[in-house]
């Protein structure tokens, strides 16, 4: 149905005009609407018990909705990732000829040193060197002997 079709039909069903103007929204509403006229509301009773879950799942802390679920379970801590094997040690030197030019990238222990400032990875060294994105493993020769 078409949003002024929905309008119509809104009139129609709930005698009055509306400003709503999401489609999904007012299909889900009149659909609510037709299917209570059919089949009858919730009796008084039975509307007090589902207020009185609806109180009580606000109340409870998510861990207790689902026991055992994924969120309940402590997380176990992540091994620190170790140096990258295709890096030589700090205080080695990365050396690699580009455009006639000489690159030389010192590995530190954190990072890399470039004429005089320090990067945080080979590509952004690279990125200072060529002004385009590249991998730095691969633009320094490091990427290693073969792809998978």
């Amino acid at each position: 149905m078409s949003l002024p079709q929905l309008q119509q039909k809104w009139v129609e069903v709930f005698g009055e005009e509306t400003k709503q103007r999401d489609r999904d929204q007012m299909w889900r509403r009149l659909a609510l609407k037709l299917q209570e006229d059919l089949l009858g509301s919730l009796s008084t009773e039975d509307r007090a018990t589902v207020e009185r879950y609806r109180e009580e799942f606000r109340r409870t802390p998510p861990e207790k909705w689902f026991p055992g679920a994924r969120h309940n379970r402590k997380r176990k801590a992540r091994p620190s990732p170790s140096r990258d094997s295709r890096l030589p040690g700090p205080g080695s030197a990365i050396r690699r000829v580009y455009r006639g030019h000489e690159i030389v990238v010192k590995v530190l222990d954190k990072g890399f040193e470039y004429n005089g400032s320090v990067y945080r990875s080979l590509s952004a060294v690279a990125y200072e060197v060529t002004g385009t994105r590249w991998n730095g493993y691969l633009f320094f020769g490091l990427a290693g002997s073969g792809r998978r």
